[in-house]
């Protein structure tokens, strides 16, 4: 187990693994990104690129580039690993979630307002109209792409979660029926599957294919604000407020361990590509790093 003690001087709201799992990117509230070496544990670049919150990263498929968001409405594009760039996207009001199709070939995000997507050229170049994502009547917390990328999925404070066209933009399906805001989603890489958290600390599992929901549960005593799949689809990971990181046997939906280092309130948890390791992070400005199937022991 590895921790960054004190690796943010104020909360880490977003954490990102580079495509080979030898890199982790965090972002935290006062504009910060920083990106560590998984090698030594060491800080390998960091830069503000932000001027409020950093609230989601994503790497692009090659690794080459970092993509960043924030309450600052903005959408960057950061070269790895000097982490210097440029604006894709400004004027969204506060961003809350972003989305890279596995491809890299478009790009999506939640914001206050609505979801919107953009089609992306090489070298992560914006063409094109942005697409507004028309059907929520609240703000947009989560956004993910399905594992092939056909799929948009989004969760809304409207306590809904739409599935989308990921080429025109269309609602292909609405999962109702949550008892409260709808705070995280995310997809199986292997799997149609998609799971989502809610603000009363319920967790959901469904079926993307032929929609339907496989599973609801109370998981957490807060709100569950971050969901990651393992690479295998077997097992699902969740962070909550409530101070824990708990793991989910997939399809049954039960409870196989749960985990708190004291850390405060956890933003968010992120799986290796590879699938041997996950990170969390959360209100204290730590990052966890971990064995996946040794249970942060």
């Amino acid at each position: 187990m590895l921790i960054l003690k004190d690796a943010h001087r104020t909360a880490v709201r977003a954490l990102a693994y580079s495509p080979d799992g030898l890199l982790l990117a965090s972002g935290s509230d006062d504009g910060q990104v920083k990106l560590w070496d998984l090698g030594s544990g060491n800080l390998a670049a960091q830069a503000r690129p932000h001027h409020d919150s950093v609230r989601a990263l994503t790497f692009s498929p090659e690794g080459t580039s970092l993509l960043s968001a924030g309450l600052d409405g903005c959408i960057k594009c950061l070269k790895v690993p000097v982490l210097k760039g440029r604006t894709l996207v400004q004027g969204q009001g506060w961003i809350w979630a972003l989305a890279l199709s596995p491809d890299g070939w478009a790009l999506a995000a939640g914001s206050e307002c609505q979801g919107h997507f953009w089609h992306l050229a090489r070298h992560l170049e914006v063409v094109g109209p942005q697409i507004t994502l028309l059907g929520h009547r609240w703000p947009v917390n989560a956004i993910t792409f399905s594992g092939q990328g056909r799929h948009l999925i989004t969760g809304s404070h409207d306590r809904t979660v739409k599935v989308w066209d990921a080429t025109w933009g269309r609602i292909q399906h609405t999962f109702e029926g949550n008892t409260d805001w709808v705070r995280s989603v995310g997809s199986s890489r292997v799997h149609p599957l998609i799971a989502w958290g809610c603000g009363d600390g319920q967790l959901s599992l469904a079926r993307l294919d032929e929609p339907a929901i496989l599973g609801r549960w109370r998981g957490h005593q807060a709100d569950v604000v971050s969901l990651a799949f393992a690479p295998d689809g077997r097992t699902l990971l969740s962070v909550s407020w409530d101070g824990t990181v708990r793991y989910w046997d997939l399809p049954s939906c039960r409870e196989r361990a749960a985990l708190n280092w004291a850390m405060g309130r956890i933003h968010t948890v992120v799986v290796a590509p590879h699938g041997m390791t996950a990170a969390a992070a959360g209100g204290e400005g730590t990052v966890v790093l971990w064995d996946l199937d040794g249970f942060g022991s």
